[in-house]
């Protein structure tokens, strides 16, 4: 029996685009889900995601290597106004007509350069096991993030 290792530690990113605020998260849910999931938020509310299926028996520098990918790709997506549509079908016109780009690294993340071409070369994806779709996941505008009242976290259970 081989030993199953953790989920990879994720990329997030602070962006402001159109005069917006978003966070870019990508995350990894293991070998025993083998997901990447890449979320675009806007205050508290995911906009759209990324979804990549990947061979749970991929190496972890394979795996690390394909949520960088798409991780940038969605980066570069929301750069070039491919989402555009979709948010402003969801928030409204842009506070800010410019269309300003801005991103920022939180603490907890190291810096990704996020080029503004793709490379010349494309990422590897496996041969097998492997999808990758992207669709809006909201219809309506979102909820303010202050007005979604959450249910009490339970205690901590003793090891008794």
């Amino acid at each position: 029996m081989t030993a199953q290792r953790s989920p990879i530690l994720g990329y997030n990113h602070q962006v402001v685009h159109l005069g917006w605020h978003f966070h870019v998260q990508t995350e990894d849910s293991g070998p025993q889900k083998a997901h990447i999931f890449t979320h675009l938020f806007h205050n508290g509310s995911i906009l759209a995601s990324k979804k990549l299926v990947y061979d749970p028996a991929s190496a972890p520098e394979f795996v690390k290597d394909l949520m960088q990918a798409q991780h940038k790709a969605v980066m570069r997506e929301l750069k070039r106004g491919a989402h555009d549509e979709h948010i402003k079908k969801l928030l409204g016109e842009p506070p800010d007509a410019s269309g300003g780009f801005e991103i920022s690294t939180t603490e907890s993340n190291p810096a990704i350069p996020i080029p503004s071409e793709p490379p010349h070369t494309p990422s590897p994806l496996p041969d097998s096991g492997t999808s990758l779709e992207w669709k809006p996941v909201l219809s309506t505008p979102p909820l303010p993030f202050s007005s979604v009242s959450l249910p009490p976290i339970p205690p901590p259970m003793s090891s008794r």
